[in-house]
């Protein structure tokens, strides 16, 4: 998946380079009966990619992300459902920005278009 996200990495590393993938959640939140769902949630995904055993990032963003579903229980069985879900640039940083929050790949803005297009038709998806 990672690849597909940003394949700009198998092209400047290789397909077999190994990396290490570091995903941080801040502030989540959730919040019971205040829409017509019965429930949603909002967290601001931290996402950084680095070369196996290197300290630096070569690519580092940050993901709002929204999710509104509805749960139930039925038989002692938690049921849920999600009905929305969407990624966008964090608002706590620049959400005008073309380019990822930091990378060293030298990404073009349309390179990170793509990395859009794929993670919203992601959300789509799930």
């Amino acid at each position: 998946m990672l690849k597909k996200a940003l394949p700009i990495l198998s092209e400047k590393f290789g397909d077999d380079q190994e990396l290490d993938l570091e995903i941080e959640f801040r502030r989540p939140r959730v919040t019971f009966g205040k829409t017509e769902r019965d429930m949603f949630g909002t967290v601001t995904l931290k996402f950084g990619v680095k070369i196996a055993g290197d300290m630096n990032y070569v690519f580092y963003d940050e993901i709002d992300i929204y999710v509104e579903g509805d749960m139930s229980i039925d038989q002692e069985v938690f049921i849920g459902s999600i009905e929305t879900l969407s990624a966008s640039k964090a608002k706590l940083s620049d959400t005008t920005r073309t380019t990822p929050i930091y990378d060293t790949l030298n990404m073009s803005e349309e390179e990170y278009t793509a990395f859009w297009e794929f993670t919203d038709g992601s959300t789509k998806r799930w």
